[in-house]
Protein backbone atom coordinates (compact mmCIF):
# COMPACT_ATOMS: atom_id res chain seq x y z
CA UNK A 1 0.00 0.00 0.00
CA UNK A 2 0.94 3.68 -0.54
CA UNK A 3 2.36 5.82 2.00
CA UNK A 4 4.11 3.03 4.36
CA UNK A 5 7.34 3.94 5.97
CA UNK A 6 9.59 2.56 8.61
CA UNK A 7 9.35 4.77 11.48
CA UNK A 8 12.68 5.61 12.74
CA UNK A 9 14.89 5.32 10.04
CA UNK A 10 17.74 6.26 11.94
CA UNK A 11 17.50 3.18 14.67
CA UNK A 12 20.53 2.17 16.49
CA UNK A 13 21.36 -1.20 16.10
CA UNK A 14 19.00 -2.41 19.56
CA UNK A 15 16.42 -0.51 18.27
CA UNK A 16 16.39 -2.50 14.93
CA UNK A 17 15.69 -5.46 17.07
CA UNK A 18 12.33 -4.28 17.81
CA UNK A 19 9.38 -4.98 15.57
CA UNK A 20 8.89 -1.99 12.54
CA UNK A 21 6.97 0.65 12.62
CA UNK A 22 4.95 1.50 9.98
CA UNK A 23 3.70 5.02 8.93
CA UNK A 24 0.38 5.30 7.14
CA UNK A 25 -1.90 7.97 5.11
CA UNK A 26 -4.63 8.44 7.00
CA UNK A 27 -6.44 8.55 3.80
CA UNK A 28 -5.16 5.43 2.40
CA UNK A 29 -6.52 3.29 5.81
CA UNK A 30 -10.29 5.19 6.52
CA UNK A 31 -12.66 6.95 4.60
CA UNK A 32 -13.78 10.27 6.03
CA UNK A 33 -17.67 11.15 6.48
CA UNK A 34 -19.38 13.99 7.78
CA UNK A 35 -21.80 13.92 10.41
CA UNK A 36 -25.92 15.29 11.35
CA UNK A 37 -27.42 18.49 11.17
CA UNK A 38 -30.47 18.94 12.75
CA UNK A 39 -32.84 21.76 14.09
CA UNK A 40 -32.54 22.81 18.05
CA UNK A 41 -36.29 21.22 17.89
CA UNK A 42 -35.36 17.82 17.24
CA UNK A 43 -33.31 17.10 20.39
CA UNK A 44 -34.12 15.20 23.13
CA UNK A 45 -35.32 12.48 22.27
CA UNK A 46 -35.51 9.95 19.71
CA UNK A 47 -32.53 7.58 18.89
CA UNK A 48 -28.99 7.80 20.69
CA UNK A 49 -26.33 10.67 19.70
CA UNK A 50 -22.72 11.34 19.75
CA UNK A 51 -22.29 14.91 20.71
CA UNK A 52 -19.31 17.12 20.34
CA UNK A 53 -18.46 16.77 23.86
CA UNK A 54 -18.35 12.96 23.98
CA UNK A 55 -15.66 13.07 21.30
CA UNK A 56 -14.07 15.54 22.71
CA UNK A 57 -13.48 14.60 26.55
CA UNK A 58 -13.11 10.97 25.85
CA UNK A 59 -10.46 8.51 24.34
CA UNK A 60 -13.38 6.24 23.44
CA UNK A 61 -17.06 6.49 23.10
CA UNK A 62 -18.59 6.30 26.48
CA UNK A 63 -20.27 2.56 27.01
CA UNK A 64 -23.62 4.24 26.90
CA UNK A 65 -24.68 7.83 25.04
CA UNK A 66 -27.49 9.67 26.46
CA UNK A 67 -27.95 12.31 24.47
CA UNK A 68 -30.66 11.71 21.64
CA UNK A 69 -31.57 13.35 17.84
CA UNK A 70 -34.85 12.47 16.47
CA UNK A 71 -33.60 10.39 13.33
CA UNK A 72 -35.05 8.50 10.05
CA UNK A 73 -33.90 5.23 8.70
CA UNK A 74 -31.81 7.30 6.23
CA UNK A 75 -29.99 9.41 8.79
CA UNK A 76 -29.12 6.50 10.73
CA UNK A 77 -27.60 4.45 7.50
CA UNK A 78 -25.59 7.05 6.35
CA UNK A 79 -24.14 8.17 10.19
CA UNK A 80 -23.97 5.19 11.89
CA UNK A 81 -21.66 4.61 14.49
CA UNK A 82 -19.76 0.90 14.38
CA UNK A 83 -17.00 -0.72 15.78
CA UNK A 84 -13.51 1.04 15.36
CA UNK A 85 -15.08 4.18 13.83
CA UNK A 86 -12.92 6.68 14.52
CA UNK A 87 -14.51 10.60 15.19
CA UNK A 88 -12.41 13.84 15.47
CA UNK A 89 -13.85 17.12 16.54
CA UNK A 90 -13.62 18.96 13.13
CA UNK A 91 -14.59 23.36 14.02
CA UNK A 92 -13.98 24.71 17.22
CA UNK A 93 -13.63 28.41 18.36
CA UNK A 94 -9.55 27.51 19.77
CA UNK A 95 -7.08 24.90 18.38
CA UNK A 96 -6.72 23.31 21.23
CA UNK A 97 -10.15 21.65 20.99
CA UNK A 98 -9.44 20.98 17.35
CA UNK A 99 -9.08 16.89 15.80
CA UNK A 100 -9.60 15.75 19.42
CA UNK A 101 -10.63 12.21 18.82
CA UNK A 102 -12.69 9.11 20.31
CA UNK A 103 -12.77 5.73 19.12
CA UNK A 104 -15.62 3.18 19.31
CA UNK A 105 -15.08 -0.19 21.07
CA UNK A 106 -18.20 -1.48 20.29
CA UNK A 107 -21.61 -0.60 17.86
CA UNK A 108 -24.14 1.53 18.56
CA UNK A 109 -27.66 -0.07 17.61
CA UNK A 110 -29.41 3.43 15.97
CA UNK A 111 -26.77 5.95 16.61
CA UNK A 112 -25.56 9.08 14.82
CA UNK A 113 -23.16 11.68 15.32
CA UNK A 114 -23.16 15.40 14.93
CA UNK A 115 -21.85 17.49 12.18
CA UNK A 116 -19.18 19.45 14.10
CA UNK A 117 -16.95 15.75 14.15
CA UNK A 118 -15.84 14.15 11.00
CA UNK A 119 -16.17 9.73 11.26
CA UNK A 120 -13.25 7.91 9.86
CA UNK A 121 -14.12 3.92 9.01
CA UNK A 122 -11.86 1.50 8.05
CA UNK A 123 -11.62 0.95 4.09
CA UNK A 124 -12.99 -2.29 2.98
CA UNK A 125 -9.63 -3.54 1.76
CA UNK A 126 -7.20 -2.50 4.20
CA UNK A 127 -5.03 -5.80 5.27
CA UNK A 128 -3.23 -3.51 8.42
CA UNK A 129 -4.48 -4.95 11.74
CA UNK A 130 -4.94 -2.38 14.00
CA UNK A 131 -5.49 -2.58 18.05
CA UNK A 132 -8.77 0.08 18.79
CA UNK A 133 -7.21 0.53 22.16
CA UNK A 134 -3.29 1.73 20.77
CA UNK A 135 -5.41 3.54 18.07
CA UNK A 136 -7.37 5.73 20.66
CA UNK A 137 -4.04 6.58 22.87
CA UNK A 138 -2.03 6.97 19.00
CA UNK A 139 -4.53 9.95 17.94
CA UNK A 140 -4.37 11.46 21.60
CA UNK A 141 -0.23 11.40 21.58
CA UNK A 142 1.78 14.71 20.81
CA UNK A 143 2.97 13.24 17.33
CA UNK A 144 -0.71 13.49 15.99
CA UNK A 145 -1.73 16.56 17.79
CA UNK A 146 1.39 17.92 16.21
CA UNK A 147 -0.19 17.37 12.52
CA UNK A 148 -3.77 18.56 14.07
CA UNK A 149 -1.73 21.84 14.53
CA UNK A 150 -0.15 22.17 10.96
CA UNK A 151 -2.83 21.17 8.93
CA UNK A 152 -5.65 23.06 10.84
CA UNK A 153 -7.19 26.42 9.84
CA UNK A 154 -8.38 29.34 11.72
CA UNK A 155 -10.36 31.80 10.47
CA UNK A 156 -13.32 33.35 12.70
CA UNK A 157 -13.21 29.63 13.80
CA UNK A 158 -10.29 26.94 13.57
CA UNK A 159 -11.51 24.06 11.02
CA UNK A 160 -10.29 20.62 10.20
CA UNK A 161 -11.47 19.52 6.95
CA UNK A 162 -11.49 15.76 5.18
CA UNK A 163 -8.22 16.80 2.56
CA UNK A 164 -6.54 17.62 5.44
CA UNK A 165 -7.41 14.50 7.80
CA UNK A 166 -6.26 12.17 4.77
CA UNK A 167 -3.29 13.77 4.58
CA UNK A 168 -1.97 13.08 8.28
CA UNK A 169 -0.26 10.05 9.02
CA UNK A 170 -0.76 7.30 12.01
CA UNK A 171 2.16 4.58 13.25
CA UNK A 172 1.51 1.28 14.09
CA UNK A 173 4.28 -1.24 15.70
CA UNK A 174 2.83 -5.47 14.80
CA UNK A 175 -0.17 -5.94 16.38
CA UNK A 176 1.15 -7.46 19.40
CA UNK A 177 3.23 -4.59 20.19
CA UNK A 178 -0.16 -2.63 19.67
CA UNK A 179 -1.58 -4.55 21.98
CA UNK A 180 0.94 -4.79 24.66
CA UNK A 181 0.75 -0.61 24.67
CA UNK A 182 -2.60 -0.38 24.39
CA UNK A 183 -3.14 -2.60 27.51
CA UNK A 184 -0.48 -0.29 29.68
CA UNK A 185 -2.20 2.57 28.98
CA UNK A 186 -6.00 1.47 28.80
CA UNK A 187 -4.41 -0.06 32.73
CA UNK A 188 -3.79 3.38 34.14
CA UNK A 189 -6.73 5.04 32.39
CA UNK A 190 -9.05 2.03 34.67
CA UNK A 191 -7.40 3.43 37.62
CA UNK A 192 -8.28 7.00 36.63
CA UNK A 193 -11.67 6.09 36.00
CA UNK A 194 -12.12 4.25 39.62
CA UNK A 195 -10.77 7.66 41.46
CA UNK A 196 -12.94 9.96 39.30
CA UNK A 197 -16.18 7.65 40.05
CA UNK A 198 -14.96 7.42 43.81
CA UNK A 199 -15.11 11.46 43.82
CA UNK A 200 -18.18 11.34 41.94
CA UNK A 201 -20.32 9.43 44.62
CA UNK A 202 -18.54 11.57 47.61
CA UNK A 203 -20.27 14.34 45.87
CA UNK A 204 -23.22 12.71 45.58
CA UNK A 205 -23.24 12.11 49.31
CA UNK A 206 -22.46 15.92 50.05
CA UNK A 207 -25.76 16.74 48.15
CA UNK A 208 -28.39 13.93 49.25
CA UNK A 209 -26.91 15.23 52.56
CA UNK A 210 -28.22 18.95 51.64
CA UNK A 211 -31.22 17.91 50.42
CA UNK A 212 -31.84 16.04 53.42
CA UNK A 213 -31.15 19.09 56.17
CA UNK A 214 -31.94 21.70 53.69
CA UNK A 215 -34.79 20.91 51.48
CA UNK A 216 -36.53 18.05 52.90
CA UNK A 217 -35.95 19.66 56.43
CA UNK A 218 -35.25 16.88 58.27
CA UNK A 219 -31.60 18.64 59.84
CA UNK A 220 -30.58 17.62 63.22
CA UNK A 221 -32.12 18.55 66.08
CA UNK A 222 -35.50 19.60 63.79
CA UNK A 223 -38.41 20.05 65.83
CA UNK A 224 -40.67 19.91 63.38
CA UNK A 225 -41.97 22.70 63.58
CA UNK A 226 -42.73 24.99 60.59
CA UNK A 227 -44.46 28.46 59.48
CA UNK A 228 -45.79 30.46 56.30
CA UNK A 229 -43.22 32.14 54.08
CA UNK A 230 -43.84 33.40 50.38
CA UNK A 231 -41.59 30.16 49.60
CA UNK A 232 -43.94 28.03 51.27
CA UNK A 233 -44.04 26.35 54.74
CA UNK A 234 -40.21 26.51 56.75
CA UNK A 235 -38.64 25.26 59.65
CA UNK A 236 -39.77 28.16 62.43
CA UNK A 237 -36.48 30.62 62.69
CA UNK A 238 -35.26 30.29 58.96
CA UNK A 239 -35.81 33.03 56.48
CA UNK A 240 -36.43 34.05 53.12
CA UNK A 241 -33.58 36.16 51.41
CA UNK A 242 -32.30 36.60 48.24
CA UNK A 243 -28.95 34.67 46.45
CA UNK A 244 -27.11 37.85 46.57
CA UNK A 245 -27.10 38.07 50.38
CA UNK A 246 -25.02 34.61 50.56
CA UNK A 247 -22.60 35.26 48.00
CA UNK A 248 -20.65 38.17 45.65
CA UNK A 249 -20.87 37.41 41.94
CA UNK A 250 -18.32 38.78 39.38
CA UNK A 251 -17.79 38.04 35.74
CA UNK A 252 -14.73 36.21 34.40
CA UNK A 253 -12.23 37.93 31.82
CA UNK A 254 -10.76 36.88 28.41
CA UNK A 255 -9.09 34.11 28.12
CA UNK A 256 -5.37 33.88 28.45
CA UNK A 257 -2.91 31.94 27.09
CA UNK A 258 -3.32 28.72 27.51
CA UNK A 259 -0.92 25.40 27.71
CA UNK A 260 -0.38 21.77 29.54
CA UNK A 261 2.97 23.26 30.89
CA UNK A 262 0.95 25.74 32.71
CA UNK A 263 -0.86 25.46 36.70
CA UNK A 264 -3.66 26.91 37.25
CA UNK A 265 -7.21 25.64 35.28
CA UNK A 266 -9.20 28.06 33.25
CA UNK A 267 -12.72 27.30 33.40
CA UNK A 268 -15.38 28.47 30.62
CA UNK A 269 -19.40 27.68 30.79
CA UNK A 270 -18.29 24.10 30.36
CA UNK A 271 -15.46 23.33 32.82
CA UNK A 272 -11.96 23.38 32.43
CA UNK A 273 -10.82 24.59 29.03
CA UNK A 274 -6.96 24.33 29.52
CA UNK A 275 -4.34 25.75 31.89
CA UNK A 276 -2.39 29.06 32.71
CA UNK A 277 0.02 30.77 34.38
CA UNK A 278 -2.69 33.44 35.45
CA UNK A 279 -5.46 33.21 38.36
CA UNK A 280 -8.55 35.62 38.89
CA UNK A 281 -10.05 33.42 41.48
CA UNK A 282 -9.59 32.11 44.67
CA UNK A 283 -9.26 28.61 46.10
CA UNK A 284 -13.06 27.20 47.62
CA UNK A 285 -14.95 29.25 45.35
CA UNK A 286 -18.35 28.68 42.63
CA UNK A 287 -18.20 29.21 39.33
CA UNK A 288 -21.37 29.35 37.47
CA UNK A 289 -21.64 29.11 33.52
CA UNK A 290 -23.15 32.40 32.31
CA UNK A 291 -23.74 31.76 28.39
CA UNK A 292 -24.96 28.77 25.71
CA UNK A 293 -26.02 25.60 26.20
CA UNK A 294 -23.94 25.12 29.45
CA UNK A 295 -25.65 28.90 31.11
CA UNK A 296 -26.22 27.71 34.94
CA UNK A 297 -24.51 24.77 35.14
CA UNK A 298 -21.75 25.11 38.63
CA UNK A 299 -18.53 23.81 39.61
CA UNK A 300 -16.39 24.21 42.82
CA UNK A 301 -12.63 24.79 42.90
CA UNK A 302 -10.22 24.36 45.23
CA UNK A 303 -7.56 26.03 44.19
CA UNK A 304 -6.86 29.02 42.07
CA UNK A 305 -7.93 29.39 39.06
CA UNK A 306 -8.49 31.36 35.84
CA UNK A 307 -12.17 31.73 35.07
CA UNK A 308 -12.85 33.01 31.52
CA UNK A 309 -15.93 36.09 30.32
CA UNK A 310 -18.18 32.86 29.79
CA UNK A 311 -18.58 32.17 33.15
CA UNK A 312 -19.05 33.91 36.20
CA UNK A 313 -17.41 33.63 39.72
CA UNK A 314 -19.22 33.08 43.28
CA UNK A 315 -17.74 33.74 46.35
CA UNK A 316 -19.34 33.64 49.43
CA UNK A 317 -19.43 36.46 51.99
CA UNK A 318 -19.16 34.44 54.85
CA UNK A 319 -16.32 32.38 55.84
CA UNK A 320 -17.17 28.61 56.39
CA UNK A 321 -20.52 28.59 53.72
CA UNK A 322 -18.70 27.95 50.87
CA UNK A 323 -19.63 24.19 49.83
CA UNK A 324 -23.33 25.07 51.51
CA UNK A 325 -22.78 27.58 48.83
CA UNK A 326 -22.04 25.57 46.13
CA UNK A 327 -24.41 22.98 47.14
CA UNK A 328 -27.22 25.62 47.21
CA UNK A 329 -25.99 26.94 43.60
CA UNK A 330 -26.87 23.20 42.71
CA UNK A 331 -29.67 22.66 43.94
CA UNK A 332 -31.47 25.95 42.24
CA UNK A 333 -31.97 24.63 38.75
CA UNK A 334 -30.04 28.20 37.80
CA UNK A 335 -30.87 27.22 34.11
CA UNK A 336 -34.56 28.31 34.71
CA UNK A 337 -33.65 31.39 35.86
CA UNK A 338 -31.70 32.24 32.40
CA UNK A 339 -32.68 35.12 29.92
CA UNK A 340 -32.64 36.02 26.40
CA UNK A 341 -34.80 33.97 23.10
CA UNK A 342 -31.98 33.29 21.20
CA UNK A 343 -28.83 33.04 23.15
CA UNK A 344 -29.29 31.84 26.75
CA UNK A 345 -27.80 33.90 29.48
CA UNK A 346 -27.26 34.69 33.06
CA UNK A 347 -25.60 37.99 34.78
CA UNK A 348 -25.07 38.99 38.25
CA UNK A 349 -28.18 40.61 38.75
CA UNK A 350 -30.32 37.73 37.90
CA UNK A 351 -27.71 35.51 40.52
CA UNK A 352 -28.56 37.73 43.50
CA UNK A 353 -32.33 38.49 43.17
CA UNK A 354 -33.06 35.15 43.22
CA UNK A 355 -35.32 34.45 46.30
CA UNK A 356 -34.16 31.16 48.45
CA UNK A 357 -34.65 30.06 52.26
CA UNK A 358 -31.83 31.18 54.71
CA UNK A 359 -31.28 28.70 57.55
CA UNK A 360 -29.57 28.91 60.97
CA UNK A 361 -25.81 29.68 60.63
CA UNK A 362 -25.28 26.73 63.38
CA UNK A 363 -26.90 24.11 60.89
CA UNK A 364 -24.38 25.27 58.17
CA UNK A 365 -21.80 25.15 59.79
CA UNK A 366 -22.69 21.48 60.94
CA UNK A 367 -23.10 20.75 57.30
CA UNK A 368 -19.62 22.51 56.76
CA UNK A 369 -17.81 20.46 58.84
CA UNK A 370 -19.13 17.17 57.03
CA UNK A 371 -19.09 18.24 53.98
CA UNK A 372 -15.39 19.45 54.06
CA UNK A 373 -14.18 15.95 55.46
CA UNK A 374 -16.10 14.56 51.81
CA UNK A 375 -14.47 17.24 49.86
CA UNK A 376 -11.04 16.38 50.93
CA UNK A 377 -11.05 12.44 50.22
CA UNK A 378 -12.78 13.57 46.54
CA UNK A 379 -10.18 15.76 46.72
CA UNK A 380 -7.54 12.88 47.06
CA UNK A 381 -8.96 10.57 44.37
CA UNK A 382 -9.14 13.55 42.02
CA UNK A 383 -4.93 14.67 42.86
CA UNK A 384 -4.71 10.65 42.59
CA UNK A 385 -5.86 10.71 39.39
CA UNK A 386 -4.12 13.92 38.00
CA UNK A 387 -1.15 11.84 39.30
CA UNK A 388 -1.99 9.12 37.30
CA UNK A 389 -3.27 11.26 34.14
CA UNK A 390 0.42 12.98 34.23
CA UNK A 391 1.99 9.49 34.20
CA UNK A 392 -0.49 8.37 31.27
CA UNK A 393 0.83 11.56 29.44
CA UNK A 394 4.51 10.85 29.78
CA UNK A 395 4.47 7.40 29.12
CA UNK A 396 2.49 7.87 25.61
CA UNK A 397 4.59 10.07 23.47
CA UNK A 398 8.02 7.64 25.02
CA UNK A 399 6.08 4.32 24.41
CA UNK A 400 4.52 5.99 20.94
CA UNK A 401 7.74 6.53 19.34
CA UNK A 402 9.35 3.49 20.42
CA UNK A 403 11.78 4.98 22.84
CA UNK A 404 10.51 2.53 25.83
CA UNK A 405 11.14 -1.31 25.48
CA UNK A 406 8.00 -2.91 26.56
CA UNK A 407 8.62 -7.05 27.95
Amino acid sequence: MEGVKIFNETMTSTEMEAPKWKKYKIGDLYNVFSGLSKPRDQFGFGHPFVTFKDVFQNYFLPGELTSLVNTNEKEIKSCSVKKGDVFLTRTSETQHELGMSSVALKDYPNATFNGFTKRLRLKDDVQVEIDLLYLGYFLRSPFFRDQVAQHSSLTTRASLNATAINSMEVIFPEIDEQRKIGGILKSLDDKIDLNRQTAQILEAIAQALFKEWFVDFNFPGATGEMEESELGMIPKGWRVGNLGELLNFRNGKASPNRGEEFTFPVYGANGIIGYTELFNCKPNASIVGRVGSYCGVVYYTTEKAFVTENAIVAESKYEGSSLYCYNKLLSLNLNNHKSGSGQPLLNQAILSSIKLVIPSFDLVEKFEDVAINLKVQAHQSEYQSKTLTQLRDSLLPKLMSNHLAIP
